[in-house]
């Protein structure tokens, strides 16, 4: 953590340390992560999801994301939360999730499926993500 000390004559002014702020630690990637899952009702967090987190840059995140068939969606609009290009932690989770269309909440028979989930949590804790069902077929469409 760096420091910044402010000197004034020997005068007592008040406040005088602000930290920077830190980066986000690999566990407040995951909370941020399990936090927005709990919004969308996609899986409870006591559920056998496989869940990965990777630090990597954007570009990587998103090429990653690019190669699962998904986009990354941002929770609110305007610019991305990943200014510049900067790092994060790509968050990959595999399992089985809830059939249910957001404001849906599951209940206790809710069908599940076979989903992937992917996001990334940059620096700050902006957050963006993306899921598919994986026993989907795609279907060819008419040109």
């Amino acid at each position: 953590m760096i420091l910044v000390i402010a000197c004034n004559g020997g005068e007592d002014p008040g406040p005088a340390i602000t930290a920077i702020p830190r980066a986000v630690s690999e566990e407040e990637a995951r909370e941020v992560y399990l936090r927005e899952i709990d919004k969308v009702g996609w899986f409870n967090r006591d559920d056998p999801v496989e869940i990965e987190l990777e630090y990597l840059p954007i570009a990587e995140a998103q090429a990653k994301t690019y190669e699962l068939g998904l986009s990354l969606y941002a929770t609110v609009p305007g610019p991305p939360p990943y200014p510049d290009g900067l790092p994060g932690w790509f968050v990959l989770a595999r399992g089985d999730f809830f059939d249910v269309e957001f404001p849906q909440t599951p209940g206790p028979v809710t069908r599940r499926r076979p989903a992937v989930s992917i996001a990334f949590v940059d620096l700050q804790g902006g957050f963006t993500y993306g899921m598919k069902f994986l026993d989907v077929t795609p279907t060819a469409t008419e040109r």
